[in-house]
């Protein structure tokens, strides 16, 4: 209880379900885990060959950064870029993914 003006008042308590679905449907949250997911499951999201040619190295600011093992991988990537964009956007379920930068 906390006193205000004298008074005293008591708070509803709310419930833990609620601040916990709360806290896990906040922005950043939802990033995270998109994040998470991206890094961990790299090949089930591109696909065996895109894997195992490229690997997630980071996201910044909506770009995604991969690195690619050589010219030939990162030119077929290059081509397929809006494709993948548009396939990590749908996954996370909102727009996380503005561009991808290949190294």
């Amino acid at each position: 209880m906390e006193k205000a003006s004298g008074k005293r008042y008591c708070r509803v308590p709310e419930k833990v379900s609620d601040t916990v679905k709360e806290i896990m449907t906040a922005p950043g949250v939802r990033r995270m885990e998109f994040e998470w997911m991206l890094f961990s499951k790299w090949q089930e999201i591109a696909g065996e060959a895109i894997a195992e040619a490229s690997t997630p190295v980071d996201i910044r600011d909506g770009v995604l950064h991969l690195r690619v093992d050589n010219s030939v991988w990162r030119t077929e990537l290059h081509y397929m870029k809006a494709d993948l964009i548009e396939k990590l956007n749908k996954i996370a379920g909102q727009k996380l993914i503005s561009n991808i930068l290949f190294r």
